[in-house]
């Protein structure tokens, strides 16, 4: 049951990226959808609803923990999009062979609570699963030392905004010694070193997105966001 979800799961994927067991992006990305597949195989969810629950409640420990984590949040966005539509695909497949009469009494304002439980919902979710599990293998991080200006996967492109003055916050310094080495120590004394994980580029200067699904203007990347999540699921 929801109240018995002990988040064993996440917290280990959260203890992986923190101590560099998960280092790049491809292994996160990974990790978090096997976590997620195992979770709708074994987990206890009787409804789309009720699987969701479990998968935001994933997302806020996650936002909690890592705040500068995109990757694992983006795939577990992801796949709240995939059970969204897998929902409703399951839904209208069953309305299908419905009666004359219970078509005719149906509410069409009816809004999709995802409260109802359908018997083939699972297995459809890890046959979807199967292929995006296969679509994140097929762009290989070995396929991203391409050189190019501006190279990602899918995965990367998230919905919360880091504007210039949100740098800092932002930011992950790792060890110094990849930038001054220790053998320098009278220098050590007297500075101190910062070595960002990540850098800022001013979206003005990125003239083109390319990922393992082509190359899009920027402009697109909002129609791109609204196919890899559905809009409920971008503030958790």
């Amino acid at each position: 049951m929801l109240e018995q979800d002990n988040l064993s799961d996440v917290i280990k994927l959260v203890s992986d990226i923190r101590h560099k067991k998960l280092f790049n992006s491809y292994d996160i990305a990974l990790k978090t959808e096997e976590l997620l597949e195992k979770l709708i195989s074994e987990g206890y969810w009787r409804s789309a609803r009720e699987l969701m629950t479990l998968v935001k409640t994933r997302m806020k420990y996650t936002t909690e923990n890592l705040s500068q984590e995109a990757t694992a949040l983006n795939i577990m966005r992801h796949i709240l999009k995939i059970i969204r539509e897998e929902y409703e695909a399951a839904s209208k497949k069953k309305g299908e062979g419905q009666s004359l009469h219970q078509l005719v009494t149906a509410n069409p304002n009816s809004v999709l609570d995802y409260s109802e439980s359908l018997i083939n919902l699972k297995s459809r979710l890890l046959d979807h699963l199967t292929e995006y599990k296969v679509e994140l293998e097929s762009s290989s991080y070995l396929y991203l030392l391409i050189v190019v200006m501006v190279l990602s996967n899918m995965y990367k492109f998230t919905p919360n905004y880091v504007a210039s003055h949100d740098h800092t916050a932002f930011n992950i310094c790792a060890s110094p010694a990849n930038v001054i080495p220790y053998c320098c120590g009278q220098l050590l004394n007297k500075i101190e070193v910062y070595n960002p994980v990540f850098d800022y580029v001013p979206p003005e200067l990125v003239t083109l997105f390319i990922s393992h699904q082509g190359g899009n203007a920027p402009s697109y990347v909002y129609r791109l966001l609204s196919e890899l999540y559905h809009q409920d699921d971008y503030d958790m």
